[in-house]
């Protein structure tokens, strides 16, 4: 998202920590570079860095380019990468989206979404463009709407492991059940939930 509006990396990149925000839409990430270059601790001889990657992540095995829908306000910020034709859970998705606009009614000029052409990048070279990814980290957030247990598991599965996870699993395939069973198995403990975000502690 832009690095501010419900973001997990802010308050942590504003208490000095090293970070890499991966965000499709290049307007969002541009606000994002906005909002937290400024909080990089100068005098901490460059040990904080932050690494913006403009891509979608989508838990595939190698780079790919897709189609992403980008909305006209903050309401639709959530970008979407488009699929082919929409599914059932996609439309209704819309129809919540315009109902928070107060879409719908007729005579609007309100401008259409427009979609782009964006990379797709699996785990790995989100790690080569920001000069690698220590395989032990401190926070993984994942919050890619319906791919997010894609996302997950494309870390997880080749060896990253962050002591903490939040994860938010709204509109992904897998149930949370089966990824909560996947991650205690990982040696992850569920913590708490907060809003629609679950936070697990690495044990080992």
């Amino acid at each position: 998202n832009d690095g501010v509006l419900s973001s997990n990396s802010f308050n942590l990149i504003q208490t000095g920590w090293s970070a890499i925000l991966v965000e499709p839409n290049p307007e969002l990430l541009n606000v994002a570079k906005k909002m937290t270059q400024p909080l990089v601790d100068v005098y901490r001889d460059g040990n904080q860095r932050i690494c913006y990657v403009q891509a979608a992540m989508s838990g595939g095995t190698a780079a790919s380019k897709m189609k992403l829908k980008i909305g006209t306000d903050i309401v639709s910020m959530e970008s979407s990468l488009v699929r082919g034709a929409p599914s059932q859970g996609d439309k209704k998705r819309e129809a919540h989206l315009a109902r928070l606009r107060g879409g719908g009614g007729g005579g609007s000029t309100r401008q259409r979404p427009r979609t782009i052409e964006v990379d797709v990048l699996p785990a790995q070279d989100v790690a080569t463009r920001c000069n690698g990814i220590p395989r032990r980290f401190g926070v993984l957030s994942v919050d890619a709407e319906g791919v997010g247990d894609l996302v997950l598991h494309d870390f997880l599965d080749n060896g990253y492991r962050p002591e903490f996870i939040i994860y938010e699993p709204m509109h992904n395939s897998e149930p949370w059940e089966v990824t909560l069973q996947y991650l205690e198995g990982l040696k992850y403990k569920w913590l708490q939930k907060r809003g629609w975000n679950h936070i697990l502690e690495y044990l080992e």
